[in-house]
Formats: structure tokens, C-alpha cells, sequence
């Protein structure tokens, strides 16, 4: 009798202990198996896509940098913004925070490097694929074409003056 409960509570600490000790999970949160959100589940936690049901996506609202497609190529999520950080392309990162890039931008490296740490990593941020200057209507000079897309997202009446920048 005592070694068979020796045996089913070995049992019951590996049953306990076996997510942590599976690759990936150790950096999952606290109460991740108590989520009521399947998709949740599904798609952030544990990187594996299921059959898409396009009606139980989330509606999209909102996107100053458009929409693009989750990582499932399921449902359509807003993009990320100029300077944000992303995705590489090529494929979704396994942990899938950041993201992909909006209309105009693509991810790359952050230009900026990192701010002189040699020991940090340099991360992948969207950069607007048009440098160009404008001149907007309102009489703003916008670095770049996605500065006044996300400027005109909010005022629709925002239109190019000129391009380059705005004369004084």
C-alpha cells in the first residue's frame, strides 16, 4: 500500500509540474490554463493555429497604419506604426508580440542601433519605405509619406500640398 501511494503521488508531481518543463512554456503567465478565450489560448500562448473561424475574429477599428493579417492568416489585426517594433519578415517570432508592419512600412533593424548598448540586442522596428518630405495642406512639413498618413487617418480633409517640405 505504501509504495503504490508513493508511486501515484510521483505521479501527480510530474502531472504538476509537466508544462513548465515542456520547451516554450516556461515563460508562460500565471493562470494561462484558466483562460476562458480559446483563441487566446490558441494563437498567442501556444503558437499553433487552428481550423480559422473567421466569425468569432475581433473587429478591426481604428488602424492608423491599416490592417494586416494575424498569424494564422485568419483574422485581420491593425498594423504596427512607424518606430514600433515588429515581426522580421520571413515568419512570425515564436513568442509573436510585436507584430506585423502597416501599409508603407517594412521591418527592418532599428536604424537608430539599439542606443549604444553593445550587449543589447538590436531590435526590429517598421520604417516608412517612402523617406520623402511632403507638405500637407494644413501647412505641416511631415518627414515622410507615413507621418501624414497617420496624421490624415484622424482629419480626412488632410491632403498633399506639395512634395518636399512646406515653404515658410
Amino acid at each position: 500500500m505504501p509504495l503504490v501511494i508513493l508511486l501515484l503521488s510521483l505521479m501527480l508531481h510530474t502531472c504538476r509540474t509537466l508544462p513548465t518543463q515542456l520547451p516554450g512554456f516556461s515563460a508562460l503567465p500565471p493562470g494561462l490554463f484558466s483562460s476562458s478565450d480559446p483563441l487566446l489560448l490558441e494563437e498567442e500562448q501556444w503558437g499553433v493555429c487552428g481550423p480559422c473561424e473567421a466569425e468569432l475574429c475581433p473587429e478591426t477599428r481604428g488602424c492608423r497604419a491599416g490592417v494586416v493579417p494575424d498569424s494564422c492568416n485568419c483574422c485581420q489585426e491593425c498594423g504596427n506604426l512607424e518606430g514600433q517594433a515588429c515581426d522580421p519578415p520571413g515568419g512570425w517570432s515564436e513568442r509573436r508580440q510585436p507584430g506585423l508592419c502597416g501599409a508603407g512600412l517594412r521591418c527592418e533593424k532599428d536604424p537608430a542601433g539599439g542606443g549604444g548598448e553593445e550587449e543589447e540586442e538590436e531590435e526590429d522596428v517598421c520604417v516608412c519605405e517612402e523617406q520623402e518630405a511632403v507638405c500637407g495642406s494644413d501647412g505641416v512639413t511631415y518627414f515622410n509619406m507615413c507621418q501624414f498618413r497617420e496624421a490624415a487617418f484622424s482629419r480626412p480633409e488632410l491632403q498633399i500640398r506639395v512634395g518636399g517640405p512646406c515653404r515658410t
